[in-house]
C-alpha cells in the first residue's frame, strides 16, 4: 500500500493524544461565582432543583459536533434557567438563575457527556469550545431575564391605586416638611 502523499514518506506520523481540560472564563469563574451566589441565597433546595432540571435538559438536548465539540441550543438553557427560577425562587430569582443556568449547564452538557466523547481523539475541554458562548450566555440572558420580569412584577404592583401621584409631587412635597420637622427640632436643643 502505497502512502498518500510524498510527506508521509519522510515526516513521522504525528502523535495523536487526548485529554481534558477545564476552560477558565467557560468553567472556573462561573463555578467560582456560583459557589458565592450559593452561599448568599436564603434556600438552597430551590437553587438545587433547578441545578438538577437544568442538568437534565442540558444532558439531554446537548449534541456532539465532530471539529466543534459540545453544542447546545442557543436560548434553550438561558430561558429555561430564568424560567425555573422565577418558578421556585421568585425571591431571589436572579441568583438561583445564574446557578442552575451555568451549574447545570456545566454538569449537564460537559461532565454527563465525558462517556460519549471516548471514541474522539484531541483535547476535550470543559467549559470550553462550543460551551464558552454557551455558559457566557446563560448566566447573563438569566440574570437579565429575571431581573426583567422582577421589575415588570414591581411596577405592575406600585400601578394605579397605590396611593402615589404619577408625577411625583407627593415625594417632594413630604421631604421639605421632613427636613424642616428635624431644624426645628435641633435649633430648639430638642425642646
Amino acid at each position: 500500500m502505497a502512502p498518500a502523499t510524498s510527506r508521509s514518506w519522510f515526516a513521522p506520523v504525528p502523535p495523536r493524544y487526548s485529554g481534558v481540560a477545564i476552560n477558565v472564563g467557560g468553567a472556573v469563574i462561573p463555578l467560582c461565582l456560583s459557589v458565592y451566589l450559593a452561599t448568599v441565597v436564603p434556600s438552597l433546595w430551590q437553587v438545587a432543583v433547578a441545578t438538577g432540571i437544568m442538568a437534565a435538559v442540558s444532558r439531554s438536548v446537548a449534541r456532539i459536533v465532530p471539529g466543534r465539540g459540545i453544542v447546545l441550543p442557543v436560548f434553550v438553557p438561558p430561558v429555561l434557567s430564568a424560567l425555573l427560577a422565577l418558578l421556585l425562587a421568585p425571591g431571589f430569582a436572579a441568583p438561583c438563575a445564574y446557578v442552575a443556568g451555568t451549574v447545570g449547564t456545566l454538569v449537564g452538557a460537559d461532565v454527563l457527556n465525558l462517556r460519549r466523547l471516548r471514541g474522539f481523539e484531541g483535547m476535550v475541554s470543559l467549559g470550553g469550545a462550543g460551551l464558552f458562548d454557551g455558559i457566557f450566555l446563560v448566566g447573563i440572558v438569566a440574570v437579565l431575564l429575571t431581573a426583567w420580569w422582577g421589575a415588570r412584577t414591581i411596577l405592575e404592583s406600585a400601578g394605579p391605586g397605590s396611593g402615589s401621584a404619577d408625577d411625583g409631587t407627593e415625594l417632594v412635597a413630604a421631604a421639605p416638611s421632613a427636613a424642616s420637622s428635624r431644624i426645628r427640632a435641633a435649633s430648639s436643643g430638642g425642646r
